[in-house]
């Protein structure tokens, strides 16, 4: 007979997205408990957290607290890759993609913030993980870890977003009352008063202990009976659960929240319009992904929220033969345009509408060149830095040429050679990495190394290069564009199993340039022949 409480912290769950017919679908979820009790408003512990974690088909939900202005306390288990066996995920990026959603009361609104995970900081004996946020919440106070353990017999209020005992997928934040049976450890175990229960979807939400100064954080949901919640059997009724104690931690916590963050890249002015800096094609100053599938159709899929690519709008078919495909801003109205090289070498514009509906469409297209299947490398993007793409291009011979456009209309100067022995470079993608209006040229060379050559902001001239990345040998294609909306070119690249990776740009006066952790934002790619 089982005389602990259920250790299986995953359960049903979905993202808060989802439409009702797809609230009922089994999706497994951490188990640590959704909380039965009563709904919460906004301002009513702001700071918990809602956690999704993987995608629509096979996610998972959590629930945390924001402890610091870029973490969020909650579960390791949440992140386990069998979360029933509780083994702890290893520290850096978490396995799936994870969005945070912090001081929405109803998930149906769109108050409060949402952030990406981009790192795990697991506890080394204790089912607690602190995950980084990209970007800060100053918007909403953190809560403040308790100064000690609770006493015995004495009340814990557990808010979360998990089951309740009517609902399988609730869009509220609940809470409910505890009752403190025993510490013992780093384990406080606890009871549901007045039909309380943490149920599937709560696992790491805060414990709180409500003091005259506010509530402050005692633990975390690790595991727990789930009697009375949905979807449990409907002969299991007790209503305890073990929390994972916080108070002896706070040091652990102190020590990785307050350790330096990456700076911002350096505010060198820029020379275009900033509204105009690195274009995008749905208009929204985040990159998404355009793309040519294997039966030649050109395809456009907008950046979704937490580092997903929304629903893709198919175009015409016929581009299977091009011999280059690019987004860049060629009209300078702030959106990207296609550029592309037909089997011909004849090189074209497409200008790029959108209709009062946002329906994107194309305006006929126009000839802007001959002669460019002589070369290797096609390139548009923003060079002299007046808001409008020029054209790069690197020949037979490896001489990197340089087509400036000065004018309002579509002709281009002469070429200007800026560079030789690109030959030597598998992949070569240009686009602004130093926040300063001019595109750079990032690189991956034949031993795998990613390096950038930053534009020295006057003339045609490169500064020192820099090695961003090593081990690369397995990415085919890899596309700099701003994907997180920063200003500053991401890395998004395509390996050989077809997966596509986003890889942050950051910069610190420390480190200098340099990339995050990969994040996974899509797969099935292989096929593709074009990805810009």
């Amino acid at each position: 007979m089982t005389t602990e409480p259920h250790h299986r912290r995953a359960a049903v769950g979905v993202a808060a997205a989802l439409t009702a017919a797809l609230l009922t679908a089994p999706l497994l979820v951490p188990a640590a408990t959704a909380v039965v009790g009563t709904t919460t408003a906004d301002e009513d512990y702001a700071f918990t957290a809602r956690l999704a974690i993987g995608d629509e088909e096979n996610g998972r939900a959590c629930s945390g607290a924001l402890i610091a202005t870029s973490w969020v306390l909650t579960a390791a288990s949440c992140f386990a890759e069998d979360p029933a066996t509780g083994t702890p995920p290893a520290a850096g990026a978490p396995p799936m993609t994870t969005v945070a959603t912090i001081g929405r009361a109803d998930l149906t609104t769109d108050s409060g913030q949402e952030r990406d995970v981009v790192e795990l900081v697991p506890h080394e004996s204790r089912d607690l993980v602190l995950a980084r946020l990209f970007g800060p919440v100053p918007e909403i106070a953190p809560v403040e870890v308790a100064a000690g353990p609770p006493a015995a017999g004495s009340e814990l209020v557990v808010p979360g977003y998990g089951r309740t005992a009517t609902e399988w997928a609730p869009l509220r934040r609940h809470a409910g009352t505890f009752v403190v049976d025993a510490v013992s450890g780093g384990d406080i175990a606890v009871t549901g008063q007045d039909g309380a229960a943490v149920c599937a979807g709560d696992t790491g939400g805060p414990a709180l202990r409500l003091t005259a100064d506010g509530p402050r954080l005692v633990a975390v949901n690790s595991r727990s009976w789930q009697g009375g919640c949905f979807g449990s059997d409907p002969a299991e009724t007790r209503t305890g659960a073990i929390e994972a104690r916080v108070d002896d931690v706070a040091g652990w916590i102190e020590g990785v929240v307050q350790r330096e963050e990456p700076e911002p890249p350096p505010a060198t002015p820029a020379i275009c319009d900033p509204s105009r800096c690195l274009p995008d094609f749905s208009g929204d100053k985040k990159a998404d992904v355009v793309g040519v599938d294997s039966d030649g159709y050109l395809w456009h899929f907008p950046q979704a929220a937490g580092n997903r690519l929304g629903s893709g709008q198919r175009f015409g078919p016929g581009w299977d033969t091009w011999e280059s495909v690019m987004a860049a801003d060629w009209s300078g109205d702030g959106t990207d345009d296609i550029v592309g090289v037909d089997a011909d070498g004849d090189l074209w514009y497409y200008p790029h509408q959108r209709n009062d509906d946002g329906v994107n469409y194309f305006s006929p297209r126009t000839q802007i060149g001959h002669g460019w299947d002589r070369m290797t490398t096609v390139m548009a993007a923003d060079w002299t830095g007046n808001g409008r793409a020029d054209m790069l291009a690197v020949t037979g011979a490896g001489d990197l040429l340089l087509y400036e456009r000065r004018g309002t209309g579509s002709a281009m100067e002469s070429p200007v050679r800026i560079g030789h022995g690109w030959d030597q470079m598998r992949q070569v993608a240009a686009e602004d990495g130093t926040r300063d209006g001019r595109a750079d040229i990032f690189a991956l060379d034949g031993s795998g190394k990613l390096w950038l050559y930053p534009h020295t902001g006057s003339g045609n001239g490169f500064g020192s290069r820099v090695e961003m990345a090593s081990g690369w040998g397995d990415h085919t294609t890899i596309v700099a564009a701003d994907w997180s909306g920063d200003g500053t070119a991401d890395i998004i690249a395509r390996n050989t199993n077809g997966d596509l990776y986003y890889y942050a740009h950051w910069y610190n006066a420390t480190d200098g340039h340099y990339l995050a952790d990969p994040v996974k934002i899509s797969q099935g790619w292989g096929s593709w022949l074009h990805i810009v």
